[in-house]
């Protein structure tokens, strides 16, 4: 259940903090963020205005759960 997760929204966050999971969990060798990364899945710059918390939270805990057809 990720909803305790979820209950204060995104008001703590740090976007430091943030992009060092990017790098550290390896994210940025498939995906591309602010400029930083590579292209071979899609650019993560502008998640925040196409998916939900929720949606985010859930691709970010298994994700390869939904891949495009483009990425596949």
């Amino acid at each position: 259940d990720i909803s305790p997760l979820l209950a204060d929204g995104l008001n703590e966050r740090d976007f430091t903090q943030g992009r060092n999971m990017f790098l550290a969990t390896n994210c940025v060798t498939c995906h591309s963020m602010r400029g930083e990364g590579e292209n071979i899945g899609p650019d993560l710059t502008q998640l925040g205005t196409r998916f939900s918390p929720e949606d985010m939270l859930r691709a970010i805990i298994d994700p390869s759960d939904v891949i495009s057809d483009q990425y596949n």
